[in-house]
């Protein structure tokens, strides 16, 4: 059924201690119209919602510095964070907050050359237990290089007023050092087999391989697909020869295969393109840390791999009990298209925005992306009066990489009306509406679930 572009949806949330659940409550029928509806409220039980053409008064209007950025509490004090492009680019610190909402630890397994645990950016990052395929002992200092450079870019620690920050701001993020490149990076594909065993034994969520072959293996593939099975998420660089060849592990169906992209988000030349690819993500001039304390600028897929770590580990530390599946879906849904519609073979399913993807794994999807017009309002009820103070920064519409519009938002009773920009929204864009969980009520009851509504602008 189409919907009048006039109308305006509400939304029925229910505060804890009313509910049993935390999921959204509407009406089973039009005779259970919440209170205070007017009276030309109609019920579309296809959509699950109510829909009227009255608006809701102004009162009590929440001026736009209520809906402007929301900051992380990290104080991004490290000295080269103004090197790091993606942080800004991919707006990480729109991501960062939510690490409050994150329920576990997150370790990732890089399988590599080994990591520099003494590094002043990665000291108490790295665990102790990983080990060293290449001499069969425990020693997973770094010979080369590149897994130090990896690991930083993943977890380097975020506000010490050192060097850089890692992509994965101050989740509860670790690193499981597992060695099986020698000093001249090279490798075996039966070390990366037991590698992703020991990886699973030693309960890693996330096995990152910026590393592979053009040799296939079934051998390999079976043991990615065990991996995943058993609820790890892999994934590897798509492979660096800028042509249409196959990378193992990165091509088996099981991993996320991730290419690279340059700042201006287009392909990069050295990236290969393949079926394959399933996402592309930052890996040009990507400043991390090396071994000896120092840092230095590294390009290729080697690196666009680890920013598509950052945000799998961001998003495991706020559901564990995601399958790869799931975590794939979730990075479906926030990826942004850079290609031709749908999958391709440059962009995959195209690159995925952090704040995006980790309030994908937070809020609830209230129905289907909707099509409306520029100056489209949103109408918000509740089923008592919430506190006016509590909708700051609780109530907010983004664009496609995750970052708040400067909207206005006026409330009177139990509506909240949401304004859109001044200057309205851009024609053929993706934006989302998001009510945080955080809202209360007069009596000081929070809602108790975080829904979100997607719309694109006709």
């Amino acid at each position: 059924m189409r919907i009048s572009l006039l109308l305006f949806i509400y939304f029925l949330l229910i505060p804890a201690h009313l509910m049993a659940e935390e999921t959204i409550h509407m009406p089973e029928d039009p005779g259970d119209n919440p209170q205070n509806l007017p009276a030309d409220a109609e019920y579309l039980s296809e959509l699950n919602m109510w829909i009227t053409s009255e608006k809701a008064s102004q009162s009590d209007v929440i001026s736009e510095e209520s809906v402007t950025r929301r900051h992380s509490d990290i104080a991004l004090n490290d000295p080269y964070t103004y090197r790091q492009w993606p942080l800004d680019t991919y707006s990480f610190e729109e991501a960062f907050p939510y690490e409050k909402e994150a329920s576990n630890t997150v370790t990732v397994a890089v399988i590599d050359s080994g990591v520099s645990a003494v590094h002043p950016d990665l000291k108490g990052k790295v665990r102790s237990d990983g080990y060293n395929f290449i001499d069969d002992n425990t020693n997973t200092r770094d010979t080369n290089g590149h897994g130090t450079r990896v690991a930083g870019v993943i977890a380097a620690n975020s506000g010490n007023g050192i060097g850089v920050t890692g992509y994965t701001g101050n989740y509860d993020i670790d690193i499981l050092p597992i060695k099986i490149m020698d000093k001249e990076g090279k490798g075996t594909s039966s070390d990366i087999i037991r590698a992703v065993n020991f990886a699973l034994e030693n309960n890693a969520d996330i096995l990152h391989l910026s590393l592979g072959s053009d040799t296939y293996s079934r051998a390999e593939e079976r043991t990615m697909e065990l991996a995943a099975d058993q609820g790890a998420i892999v994934i590897a660089s798509a492979g660096n020869e800028g042509n249409s060849s196959r990378m193992y592990p990165a091509s088996h169906d099981s991993v996320f295969s991730v290419g690279s992209l340059n700042d201006n988000l287009t392909h990069s030349d050295f990236s290969n393109y393949n079926s394959s690819v399933d996402f592309a993500a930052p890996g040009e001039y990507i400043f991390t840390t090396d071994p000896g304390g120092t840092y230095s600028y590294q390009s290729g897929t080697s690196f666009s791999a680890p920013l598509f770590t950052s945000i799998a580990a961001m998003v495991a530390s706020i559901d564990p009990d995601l399958s790869m599946e799931e975590v794939e879906d979730i990075m479906k849904e926030a990826a942004v298209d850079l290609g031709t519609p749908g999958k391709d073979v440059y962009y995959g399913y195209g690159t995925v925005f952090p704040a995006v993807a980790v309030r994908e794994a937070l809020f609830e999807r209230f129905s289907e992306a909707m099509t409306v017009e520029e100056d489209k309002t949103w109408t918000v009820t509740f089923n008592q009066p919430v506190a006016p103070s509590s909708l700051e920064g609780n109530v907010y519409v983004t664009d496609q990489k995750g970052n708040k519009e400067r909207i206005s938002i006026s409330y009177a009773d139990e509506f909240i009306r949401v304004a859109p920009p001044f200057f309205g929204y851009e024609r053929n864009r993706s934006y989302t509406l998001y009510v945080e969980d955080d809202i209360r009520t007069e009596s000081g009851e929070t809602i108790n679930t975080a829904v979100q509504q997607e719309f694109v602008i006709r």
